[in-house]
């Protein structure tokens, strides 16, 4: 049996592909199976799966299924995983040869239940590196590691508690991830960053800087949820990033009255010690005042930048 199993998600990802399958087969730790979930491609993907799995058919399994979204194809790779620990990589992305020989030897040294590493961006014309363990983040293990895929999940860990990706929801890692830390008994983390982030690819719903705000709703409710009847209001660590979610979330709004009736509805949340900073107490207090002015004025300083 495999000690890793890595579940790659593919739709039209074919001009990527090929550099992320190779990234993955010749890793340092051997002893993985590649996980190859084709969600319905319409390009070629399905061709240059269908020639790996030919030629490493001890290595690669795959499967085609009709489109259901990433949420979906991810949720479906790991009902076939078979290793001890679980991974995902997006199919347009890649990873350090070095990287899960890294990750598993830290989390069979310590028994770690997760074990993340650092990451990096790969925009036009710049790399960005990310930072992900607590102390580049305020002292809060959510803020800086929201991602899926820079993680190694113990599979034992993942489905004792049934984890799965909200099914056609947008930023569904922001839903799910900070609830799997959430509970982990314990969670460790490597200095290197060895996993590449395609941020150049237009046609990825991740690409740019774009954010899907109207899932952002749907996201908090479901975060302030587990706050209250899993966590039991016990982790300030988490309230903050839910605070932070919600924050986001009545800036970016354009619509004002759907950004009211939110704030309205979750004013406790607002009115909270969980906000990040003095600027954004303030602006909480002039939205008091006389939302329909601050808010708009806020969309429109944001539109001027």
């Amino acid at each position: 049996m495999p000690v890793l199993s890595v579940v790659v998600p593919i739709y039209n990802t074919a001009n990527y592909l090929v550099r992320c399958i190779e990234s993955l087969l010749h890793q340092t730790l051997e002893d993985i199976e590649i996980i190859l979930v084709n969600d319905g491609s319409t390009d070629h993907s399905q061709v240059i799966i269908d020639s790996y799995v030919l030629n490493y058919p001890h290595k690669i399994r795959a499967y085609l299924k009709l489109n259901g979204g990433l949420s979906d194809a991810r949720n479906y790779g790991v009902k076939f995983a078979t290793g001890d620990y679980i991974a995902f990589v997006d199919s347009d992305d890649w990873v350090d040869l070095e990287l899960y020989k890294s990750m598993y030897n830290v989390a069979l040294s310590y028994e770690y239940s997760i074990v993340s590493c650092n990451y990096v961006a790969k925009h036009v014309g710049f790399d960005k590196i990310y930072l992900v363990d607590p102390q580049h983040n305020m002292g809060n293990r959510y803020l800086g590691n929201l991602i899926a895929w820079n993680k190694i999940y113990r599979r034992e860990f993942w489905l004792t508690h049934c984890f799965a990706f909200y099914d056609g929801l947008l930023h569904e890692d922001m839903e799910l991830i900070p609830r799997v830390l959430s509970i982990a008994n314990s969670i460790g983390y490597i200095d290197d960053a060895y996993y590449f982030y395609e941020k150049r690819n237009q046609t990825s719903i991740t690409s740019g800087n774009t954010l899907h705000i109207k899932h952002f709703p749907i996201i908090y409710t479901s975060l302030i949820t587990w706050y209250k009847l899993q966590l039991w209001q016990h982790d300030d660590e988490f309230a903050v990033y839910v605070a932070d979610v919600a924050y986001k979330y009545l800036m970016l709004e354009s619509d004002v009255v759907k950004a009211k009736e939110f704030f309205i509805k979750n004013i406790e949340i607002f009115s909270s010690r969980w906000l990040l900073n003095y600027k954004r107490y303030v602006m909480i207090r002039l939205l008091k005042l006389n939302f329909n002015c601050f808010h708009q004025l806020n969309i429109c300083l944001k539109r001027l930048k």
